[in-house]
């Protein structure tokens, strides 16, 4: 009877001894060990893990900045052809002016004709784009990513007021047309002239910020590849313009 009531109340009985000493027939040493040994291996496989990532993030940083400071580069170029075309298209601008207020439209046609000194290259930014939307960014050098992003902030601008300018042109040069003008005619072109000289200027400084300031930061120096033509465009320029100059007498 006592058996079947203990049997009933397994509460009540003792465990021996050596449970208290031993879980799962394992000694408490045995059971830090392998505690120790779980942890261990976790922690290497974190660790490992990270290495690799590091790795990897190397690989895309290192791949990302080549690219890069070749678009910059690029950029810089055209910084470069800028500065260069900024000659002629002052020129341009003050023949067209003056051909304007003359009411002179057949000077126009003929600036119309000989068109804008405004080379039609985009000012690439994708590099720069992509490394942000792949967090790329967030492994690079912090003096780096700030130098990056200013230089592109100032590229972004010169697109925005590059396009402002095609945009320009067609207004100021609309006397070209023979179409009759007057006063109201006559001022959209003169207000579309000044804007341009001013988003020319404005240009003109942003891209001697570039040369001056952010390539040399980062030891980017502007590629040759638009040079002889640009020479050449200024030249041709410069020539078209004096005998346009000539022929409104």
């Amino acid at each position: 009877m006592q058996n079947k009531l203990d049997a009933q109340n397994p509460t009540e009985i003792s465990p021996p001894p050596q449970i208290e000493r031993t879980i799962l027939g394992h000694s408490w040493g045995e059971l830090y060990y392998e505690v120790f040994v779980v942890v261990l291996g976790v922690a290497l496989a974190l660790i490992g893990q990270q290495i690799v990532d590091n790795i990897n993030w190397g690989f895309k940083v290192n791949s990302a900045e080549a690219a890069i400071r070749d678009e910059l580069s690029n950029d810089l170029a055209l910084a470069k052809e800028h500065q260069t075309l900024n000659r002629c298209m002052n020129s341009y601008l003050d023949t067209l002016q003056r051909a304007v207020i003359a009411g002179d439209s057949a000077t126009i046609r003929r600036l119309n004709e000989l068109k804008p000194p405004l080379p039609g290259r985009a000012w690439p930014r994708d590099t720069w784009t992509a490394a942000l939307s792949n967090q790329v960014s967030d492994h690079m050098d912090e003096g780096k990513v700030a130098i990056y992003s200013r230089a592109f902030l100032r590229i972004s601008v010169q697109r925005e007021f590059m396009q402002a300018m095609e945009e320009a042109f067609p207004v100021a040069l609309s006397g070209g047309f023979g179409l009759p003008s007057d006063a109201g005619v006559i001022h959209d072109q003169i207000v579309a002239i000044q804007q341009l000289r001013s988003l020319e200027a404005r240009r003109l400084m942003i891209g001697t910020s570039l040369l001056t300031e952010d390539g040399p930061e980062v030891a980017i120096v502007p590629l040759d590849r638009y040079f002889a033509e640009d020479n050449q465009l200024v030249a041709a320029c410069q020539t078209s313009l004096a005998e346009i100059t000539a022929k409104a007498g």
